[in-house]
């Protein structure tokens, strides 16, 4: 469909570009942070082709990109994805090239990562099946079982864990693939662990697990939540009646207390592995970079107007 605002619509391409400039040799596909730092710029090119763009990327790129993923396929390795911010940034590559190219091998692939990182990776793997949390990654595992934390969260990251993917990949996947029902099951499992620890004031602090371990009002992780939920409730995949009073509490929270007059936002935990980093998190205090943190919240901001704004079930 087109783009409906002419601005924007030359920024996407202007990104496309440069994200093409930063696809990474096949040699380097042995390098997980490599082939995963890659495929968060490959997502906006892929991306860019469901757009109506006047100028969109040539085909060389689209040909690195598969080459690049073809190669990954190939590789009996399945321990890349050692951290959880993994999923987010290459599933939905994964998921978009099956798409497009109709080939289920990628699918196959993608569910073999996902399974290591979930499953295997450090003692037993980074989800947590007694309360449904992911670990950050596989040196956690162990030693801070007592202070599970949200992730480290970029800008340019849409959620935790496995939400991403099944946000992303939802749309892409065929309905036969099989573990689109695992996905869908473990999205689940998460959003109500979550709701389960959302504050009183609708943020969520910075450990999952222990409030007084630096706890206190956090954006990125309280925005990328409320995406997830905002974009389950509108997917049927969560009950509004359940969810839909936690994303108003967290939406309000943010744009109540966080937005200064000019639109910076404060609470924002800069980079960091553990909640103790890039503290204190304050109202005033400017983040490592000072446009952290924004992504996270734009995106939240459009899954709730998308929520606001959808037609409401007819009374029976």
């Amino acid at each position: 469909m087109p783009c409906c605002f002419p601005g924007v619509q030359v920024e996407l391409v202007h990104l496309a570009k440069y994200c093409g400039s930063l696809v990474i040799a096949p040699s380097l596909a042995n390098t997980g942070i490599a082939i995963c730092n890659a495929s968060t710029h490959h997502q906006s090119v892929l991306r860019a082709d469901d757009l109506d763009l006047p100028d969109r990327p040539q085909s060389p790129t689209h040909s690195r990109i598969k080459e690049l993923h073809r190669c990954m396929v190939r590789q009996p390795r399945n321990t890349d994805w050692w951290w959880v911010d993994a999923l987010q940034m290459a599933m939905p590559v994964f998921a978009k090239l099956g798409a497009i190219t109709k080939d289920p091998q990628y699918f196959a692939k993608m569910h073999e990562l996902y399974l290591n990182t979930r499953e295997q990776q450090g003692t037993h793997g980074l989800y947590n099946p007694a309360d449904h949390l992911w670990w950050r990654d596989r040196n956690f595992c162990g030693a801070l079982q007592g202070t599970e934390w949200r992730g480290l969260l970029l800008v340019a990251r849409q959620t935790v864990g496995p939400w991403p993917p099944w946000c992303a990949c939802s749309n892409v996947l065929p309905a036969d693939v099989a573990q689109r029902a695992e996905y869908a099951q473990t999205f689940k499992e998460m959003a109500e662990a979550l709701r389960k620890v959302q504050r009183p004031d609708g943020f969520w602090n910075v450990s999952l697990h222990d409030p007084t371990d630096f706890g206190g009002k956090e954006v990125t992780g309280t925005a990328l939540f409320t995406y997830g939920l905002a974009w389950g409730i509108r997917q049927g995949i969560l009950p509004a009646e359940v969810y839909r009073p936690v994303v108003v509490k967290a939406w309000n929270a943010m744009a109540g207390e966080a937005v200064h007059p000019d639109g910076k936002l404060g609470f924002v935990q800069g980079t960091g592995a553990q909640p103790k980093d890039s503290q204190p998190v304050t109202y005033d205090k400017t983040p490592n970079f000072e446009d952290f943190g924004l992504g996270c919240f734009l995106l939240a901001g459009s899954e709730v107007y998308k929520l606001a704004t959808m037609a409401k079930p007819a009374s029976r």
